[in-house]
């Protein structure tokens, strides 16, 4: 069965951010855009995944240029392994999740 899609409305609300600051990921190449363009375009759970995670790195203030490059070597399901230390990762007590993937560490606690 194919996944629901969702609006980009309902993506914002979902991840807790506005329309303009779902764009603004997008722009700067923090978050894919839509698989299609005008009517029936749609974002689907990694969109979701990916906005949560570009939130918790900004609440540790990881500049956008370290976030997009990290982002962009993750796989959907590295993002969902480090959105379980979500709360930690905000509080600051991010002890230290490394996975590796080519050999270079992704995320640890310099988070």
């Amino acid at each position: 069965h194919m996944e629901e899609l969702l609006t980009i409305g309902e993506l914002a609300e979902r991840a807790g951010v506005s329309v303009r600051t779902v764009r603004f990921y997008i722009g700067e190449g923090l978050l894919p855009g839509p698989g299609k363009r005008g009517r029936g375009a749609g974002y689907d759970e990694e969109h979701v995944q990916r906005l949560r995670l570009i939130r918790l790195l900004s609440a540790r203030h990881l500049p956008l240029a370290e976030q997009r490059e990290r982002l962009q070597a993750l796989s959907t399901d590295e993002i969902r392994g480090l959105l379980r230390f979500g709360a930690d990762v905000v509080n600051g007590n991010y002890v230290g999740v490394i996975q590796r993937r080519g050999g270079r560490r992704l995320a640890e606690k310099t988070l």
